[in-house]
Formats: structure tokens, C-alpha cells, sequence
């Protein structure tokens, strides 16, 4: 429903009736598409102001979400920040994206719990069976995981309710992702200067 998507998104929906001359409906949404730019804009060098090159997520990511709106939001923020984003809206559907990938492994599984077919950490814990070393990613509009059963646990996932941010998705996603080697060489760059000189006087 519309309101549905509404709140989804942050958003609302108001009515307001007038006798004699119906009804009014008002549709109040974030602005996402700034978000997503400032989202974007905030790994620039211009943003952090030291001059560091911008981080960019270069990693693939397997996007389970039945709801349309939500797939296409995640699916733009992540793909701004160079990720390869495979998309799919049931657990059937995802089996068929990962065999385009001819045996290669996603780095990162983003789903939705409740799906048509298996739910999302039923999902996620089988995939991991073939791919062990995958990140996973779970998403709901409860925001109670402990409400959500046992197998949300078990499926040692990080979790993410709905609605949020593309800041708050990217701010997990870059927590479950490695870094590049590059970032991690200037990190430890980083270590050796902030390192206190040693005491030479006798």
C-alpha cells in the first residue's frame, strides 16, 4: 500500500477531509536522492579535507528484498560506492543470479527477513554452506531481532531495521566489508607516525 512504501521510506501519509468536497491526500517523503549524494560525497577528499582518495566499496554484493522500492534504494547506494549489486526478490530468484556468476562468490548477502519461499537467514545460513567466508547482512521493518526467532541468531548476521538512512546502510555494509589495501597501508602509515620517538639520552 501507499502508506506501506511510505513509511518504509520515512516518509508519511495525511488526510485531510473536507465535507462537500472530499478528500485530501498528502504524501510526505525524505529527500533520498540528496541522501544519496551526501552519502556518496562523504568518502570524497573534499569531505574529509585531509586530501585521502575516496573509499570505494569494490565489492559484490547478492540483494534479496522482495519490495521493490526498498531493492531499488539500497541497489543505487551501494552501486555509487562501486559495488556490483545482483539483485533479487525471492530466495529462488537468488539462486539463479549467483549461477550467472560462473562459480565465483558474492562478498556480501543484503537481505530482507521475511521473503516468498525461505526466509532470509534460512537463506543466508545455506548459502553460507557454499560460501563460507560470506558477509551477511539482514534487514526488517521489526526492530526487535529477538522477535524475529532463533534462526536470526543462528545465522550470525549483522542487522539493519527498517526504515534507515543510506548513511546507516553504508555505515554497516563498510563495517562487514574489508578494506582495500590501499586504506590499510595508509592505516598502518598512519600507526607508525603516531608512534612516540624513543629516548636517546643516557
Amino acid at each position: 500500500t501507499v502508506d506501506r512504501l511510505a513509511r518504509i521510506q520515512g516518509g508519511t501519509v495525511r488526510v485531510e477531509n473536507h465535507r462537500g468536497e472530499g478528500a485530501t491526500f498528502n504524501l510526505h517523503l525524505p529527500r533520498v536522492a540528496a541522501q544519496v549524494v551526501e552519502a556518496a560525497d562523504a568518502t570524497s577528499p573534499q569531505a574529509n579535507g585531509n586530501g585521502a582518495r575516496p573509499r570505494t566499496l569494490d565489492a559484490t554484493v547478492l540483494l534479496v528484498e522482495d519490495d521493490v522500492v526498498v531493492r531499488d534504494m539500497v541497489c543505487q547506494v551501494l552501486e555509487l560506492q562501486g559495488c556490483t549489486v545482483l539483485e533479487a526478490r525471492s530466495s529462488a530468484d537468488a539462486n539463479r543470479v549467483l549461477e550467472s556468476l560462473d562459480g565465483k562468490a558474492p562478498d556480501l548477502l543484503v537481505s530482507d527477513v521475511v521473503l516468498p519461499g525461505e526466509r532470509g537467514p534460512d537463506v543466508a545460513a545455506r548459502l553460507r554452506q557454499r560460501y563460507p567466508d560470506l558477509q551477511v547482512l539482514l534487514m526488517s521493518g521489526c526492530n526487535d531481532p529477538t522477535l524475529l526467532g532463533p534462526t536470526l541468531a543462528d545465522a550470525d548476521a549483522a542487522f539493519l531495521p527498517k526504515p534507515f538512512s543510506p548513511d546507516s546502510l553504508l555505515t554497516r555494509v563498510r563495517e562487514l566489508l574489508p578494506k582495500p589495501e590501499a586504506e590499510l597501508v595508509e592505516d598502518e602509515g598512519d600507526d607508525v607516525e603516531a608512534a612516540p620517538e624513543a629516548d636517546t639520552e643516557r
